[in-house]
């Protein structure tokens, strides 16, 4: 996809970032693309229908719903999701299903200042991503098992924040050494061990100023991979798979046509037009230009040093003649560039390859292995307590719902209809909605059926199990 500026029929140059993305975060909605529905908007519903591997029809339901007072994830999150699969493209995930990584790469991967608010909200965009949950009705695809999983998730499961600040000694102010953990979810590990992943150009992604053009970037690029020129998406269907929350084609068409300008300029699409559908309604049809298929750039550890500057050949010999050095060099490089140390601010590509060949050592009070150790044993332990209480819940809830099973057993044909007709009230707004829309087609979509079980569970507990 080439950046703001170029001819479409020329590939990728040097200086392009292409990573490779988890598809499944591509295809469905997850971000709110507006400020203004922050405070508004609490929950993200998509449905489709599609076709499993094996050709049948395939309802998929994907329910992305905020927690607490954090809110849904939004412009910025988005943003900080794609420079951390950057990090995860660069580094990889480790055996116990880990992720180092600084809010001053971050920052830097987003071309952001390096101040104490930017890395404020890089803290609150990732705890607002873990406290924000999936529901998967048949949505999320598992290709290493070639199916469609139901449950509910989370993107990330925990994260571990470590800062310390060294000693002022002759400079102005401390410096901080970083050393932050993020888990993945296991879902998504799975989904990237898998190799469920495509190519994406971050650099293109942050040519783009508008959220709505990076998600529908995001969006066609996922469902144009590897080669098709054209697609047609219905503008309802397009409306909720970005989302946008207005209905009114009118509205849609408004929003839509600044993202399509943006696509075009920068040469990713040949054109976006509107047309009629057979059955009432529109749809958009999107035409891509030919050969716009890119991969990323040589091995992992390559793609990290020419992120940093190092030319491509530079890149790959370094990374075939010292594969054991980079990581820890890079970590070191970071962490110098992000203290403002003068020794390498004349020339950074050159000192990163210089530290490389000749194996510099780590500057004495830079975080040792020990230390980092430690931080990692003591996140897995908050891991461990994390998911033995939430095995403890799970327990409880079931005896819960046993008691519940038995009470619904014991219920009159009146008293089931009084305590049904009083859970469908209690049902928020956009809930009664969907209920009503699905009863008039005549067919309760699981996930309605869910939310209607719930709350005739909850009712029930209250009433009847509460001493």
């Amino acid at each position: 996809m080439p950046t703001r500026g170029k001819k479409t029929d020329q590939p990728a140059n040097d200086a392009d970032k292409i990573i490779r993305v988890e598809c499944n975060m591509e295809e469905f909605p997850y971000f709110r693309l507006s400020k203004r529905d922050a405070r508004t908007l609490r929950e993200i519903y998509y449905s489709r229908e599609t076709r499993d591997p094996e050709g049948d029809i395939l309802l998929q339901e994907w329910i992305v719903r905020a927690s607490g007072t954090l809110g849904l994830p939004g412009p910025f999150d988005q943003d900080v999701y794609v420079a951390l699969e950057e990090i995860i493209d660069e580094h990889d995930i480790d055996a116990n299903g880990a992720l180092s990584f600084t809010k001053y790469r971050i920052a830097e991967i987003m071309g952001k200042g390096h101040s104490g608010i930017i890395y404020q909200k890089i803290t609150e965009a990732i705890e607002r991503m873990i406290a924000t949950s999936i529901t998967s009705g048949q949505a999320l695809y598992h290709k290493g098992d070639r199916h469609h999983i139901s449950g509910v998730f989370a993107l990330y499961d925990e994260v571990s924040f470590y800062n310390r600040i060294l000693a002022a000694r002759n400079r102005r102010r401390g410096e901080n050494i970083e050393y932050n953990i993020l888990y993945p979810s296991r879902w998504y590990i799975e989904s990237r061990k898998a190799n469920y992943t495509k190519p994406l150009n971050t650099t293109f992604y942050r040519s783009l100023s508008l959220p709505t053009s990076k998600k529908l970037y995001r969006l066609l690029d996922k469902r144009s991979y590897p080669d098709r020129t054209r697609i047609e998406i219905t503008l309802t269907e397009l409306a909720r798979a970005l989302p946008l929350t207005e209905e009114y084609p009118s509205f849609l068409k408004k929003v839509l046509d600044k993202a399509h300008a943006e696509l075009i300029a920068g040469g990713f699409l040949n054109g976006a037009e509107y047309d009629r559908c057979r059955g009432g309604g529109w749809k958009v049809v999107y035409r891509f230009p030919r050969g716009r298929r890119e991969e990323p750039i040589g091995s992992h550890l390559a793609r990290m040093l020419l992120h940093r500057g190092i030319s491509r050949p530079v890149a790959r010999e370094l990374a075939q003649q010292f594969p054991d050095r980079i990581a820890r060099q890079v970590e070191v490089f970071d962490w110098l560039m992000s203290a403002g140390t003068a020794r390498i601010k004349a020339n950074p590509p050159g000192f990163l390859r210089k530290s490389i060949e000749d194996d510099y050592e780590a500057p004495p009070d830079f975080i040792s292995e020990a230390e980092k150790t430690s931080i990692k044993e003591e996140s897995l332990r908050k891991i461990r307590e994390k998911q033995e209480e939430m095995e403890r819940q799970n327990r409880e809830r079931q005896t819960i719902l046993e008691k519940i099973r038995e009470v619904r057993e014991k219920l009159s044909a009146d008293e089931s209809e009084n305590l049904e007709a009083e859970a469908e009230a209690n049902l928020n707004s956009f809930m009664r909605r969907k209920l009503r829309e699905e009863r008039r087609d005549g067919r309760l979509k699981p996930t309605t059926k869910i939310a209607l079980e719930d709350e005739f569970n909850r009712i029930i507990e209250m009433k009847y199990l509460k001493s």
